[in-house]
């Protein structure tokens, strides 16, 4: 496994969280001074109902609408219903919002997908192209088909005869038909498209990623997260961070090289206290630097419940004159809202709650963007830089988390460029390794079946047999991989968890024959947990044991009998531990994953206190792996 700087990693629909993020678990972060952007929905679309939801005395700059493509299918002389799509636009614009068009359809992804409904969407595409027409600036963004990963829609994961119906394949092929659609018809200066997901997935409807239609189809990642309050369906109080912050990690590996606005939200009243809610969410919002604003649902939805009064009542105007300072930009254009993707070179991001940010103390240093070596992190130029500009790149390789499903066999793991990919290897038994079996300097995955003691490794992230199939130690055996002699190939070594033996091997066999054990030795008792890295920064990495009845990590620096050369406490019993550079140290670092918690908890140095970092992610029989994976 080689050497990292931080894990950017987070592609599973995340839970809710259990309560409020306690001080240890949070990071530091000093938020950019440039304001952010405030757009709304509201029934009334006059000045006044509009400065009302801001209460900066100021229109809102960006007008949520919500369209159908058959919305214009009626012959009438009353333009909203002959052409109720330039009349909703034309609404939001005269107020100075410019607007955000989420277009909904009746229909399946698949029936999207086969292209039945090209002429219905050609349609709507014609009265947005007049309504564009006009001049004058107008230019808008469209969020084709949204909150697919919920069943309330009929396209990308729905419900039917008590059955959940994913179609996130169909979906992708759907949403890429619509994006060129449009720009077959529309001016691609004036028209910018977003993907706009719910916050999290309905369960069985598997997760973000399924749905991602590619950064190619994409300007900007649209989330919608509610807070339900407590609602008669068992919903509880959430805060902003709870509800916002787990999609936002998702979407740093899902599409890192996209801004994120809050496409829809809002708060219930009933369980909490909706004034403070909205300080909140103003500070989370400014905290976050992937987030460059949001769009505030200022209605009564009456048909979902007698509670669900999202608008902003005068009560909570004071909360809305505390928020920090909000860009008003008229006409607005596709930069202010961040359009201009960050620069990666294919490097992960490093944003939000995974990594410290500090303000630069130049504001106006444009993209220019560098490491600091305290806190951990990068620095911030401005929100306009990062609106157009990049962020820094990390000097080493990066260790990311790769996820794996030990019941089935199914792997999630991270490429640089963001995507993630996902694929089947091995099944409920083996035992998952990563390395780097051919020396490139990207890890991939391995596995060991201790029903027959054999090997499996591959060089590749994508489904396929085997490139080195052997066999070593006995059944019953645990395997790890590492770079066990420092000569930059990963190998595979036996923990022999009867007795505590090590055999560590520096050349990968190949078929029924005898493979060389370079050395062996005792460390640790019956029941420790085995695990490996370069515990000291020498670039050797050597064998850690957990012990989950006590919580305590031991770890060795060199391959020889003998008491551990550190030891410490760290997480609970049940835990699951995995090493890797998460802070761009030298040496490896210990992480556990939590199960009854659903989060990973990180820590920067290996000595006991309380965890550096923590992401919250993942199910409950998911096993972490980690590695730099294939760019």
């Amino acid at each position: 496994m080689v050497a990292g700087a931080l894990i950017a990693a987070a592609f599973a629909a995340a839970p809710a969280y259990a309560q409020e993020l306690a001080p240890d678990q949070q990071t530091t972060i000093v938020a950019p001074a440039e304001p952010i952007l405030v757009g709304a929905y509201v029934d009334d679309w006059s000045g006044d109902a509009l400065r009302v939801v801001n209460e900066k005395g100021q229109p809102v700059s960006i007008g949520g609408l919500f369209h159908t493509i058959d919305e214009n299918n009626t012959f009438s002389r009353v333009p909203e219903q002959s052409d109720r799509t330039g009349w909703l636009l034309e609404r939001s614009w005269q107020q100075g919002a410019t607007p955000f068009s989420n277009l909904q359809a009746d229909v399946s992804a698949s029936e999207i997908a086969s292209g039945r409904h090209d002429a219905a969407i050609n349609v709507w595409l014609d009265h947005v192209d007049a309504w564009l027409d006009r001049g004058e600036g107008r230019r808008l963004t469209i969020a084709p088909l949204q909150e697919m990963n919920g069943v309330w829609t009929p396209y990308g994961c729905y419900e039917r005869d008590g059955q959940i119906i994913v179609e996130a394949d169909d979906y992708v092929s759907a949403f890429r038909r619509v994006h060129d659609l449009t720009f077959a018809r529309l001016d691609p200066d004036l028209v910018q498209i977003s993907w706009a997901p719910n916050n999290e997935s309905t369960a069985g409807c598997g997760v973000l990623a399924d749905y991602y239609p590619g950064s190619e189809y994409v300007d900007v990642v649209g989330i919608s997260a509610f807070n339900f309050g407590e609602a008669p369906d068992g919903s509880s109080w959430r805060l902003p961070a709870e509800l916002i912050g787990p999609a936002a990690d998702q979407l740093r590996l899902i599409a890192p090289d996209k801004p994120y606005l809050l496409a829809q939200t809002g708060s219930s009243e009933v369980g909490g206290d909706k004034s403070a809610w909205i300080v909140d969410l103003f500070d989370f919002v400014v905290s976050d630097p992937n987030l460059v604003g949001l769009i505030w649902f200022d209605l009564d939805k009456f048909e979902v419940g007698a509670d669900m009064d999202w608008e902003i009542e005068p009560h909570h105007r004071d909360a809305w004159r505390q928020s920090p300072d909000v860009d008003y930009v008229f006409p607005m254009a596709f930069d202010d809202i961040g359009f201009a993707p960050a620069i990666y070179d294919g490097a992960v991001t490093l944003a939000g709650r995974l990594a410290s940010i500090v303000l630069d103390s130049e504001p106006d240093c444009g993209a220019e963007w560098s490491f600091v070596d305290e806190p951990v992190g990068f620095e911030i130029a401005s929100r306009t830089a990062l609106r157009s500009g990049g962020y820094a790149i990390p000097p080493l390789p990066v260790d990311q988390v790769g996820l794996i499903d030990l019941e089935t066999g199914r792997w999630l793991v991270p490429r640089r460029t963001g995507e993630v990919v996902e694929f089947y290897f091995g099944g409920q038994g083996d035992i998952p390794l990563v390395g780097d079996w051919d020396c490139d300097g990207f890890d991939t995955p391995g596995l060991f079946r201790p029903s027959d003691a054999s090997v499996h490794l591959t060089n590749d992230l994508v489904v396929g047999p085997a490139t080195h199939n052997f066999f070593l130690g006995l059944p019953g055996d645990s395997a790890l991989a590492g770079d066990f002699d420092n000569d930059g190939c990963d190998t595979v070594a036996i923990y022999r968890p009867s007795t505590g033996e090590v055999f560590v091997i520096n050349e990968l066999g190949e078929g029924v024959q005898p493979v060389r054990v370079a050395t062996s030795y005792h460390f640790g008792e019956p029941g420790d947990v085995p695990f490996v890295g370069d515990f000291n920064g020498d670039g050797m990495e050597t064998v850690g044991l957990y012990r989950p009845s006590s919580g305590y990590v031991y770890v060795r620096h060199e391959h020889l009998t003998g008491l551990a050369d550190n030891e410490f406490y760290f997480g609970d019993p049940g835990d699951r531990l995995v090493a890797g550079n998460w802070a761009d140290g030298l040496a490896d670092t210990v992480a556990v994953y939590r199960p009854t918690d659903r989060a990973f908890y990180m820590r920067f140095t290996n000595d006991q206190g309380p965890a550096d970092q923590v992401l919250y992610f993942g199910e409950e029989r998911w096993h972490p792996v980690a590695g730099v994976f294939e760019v």
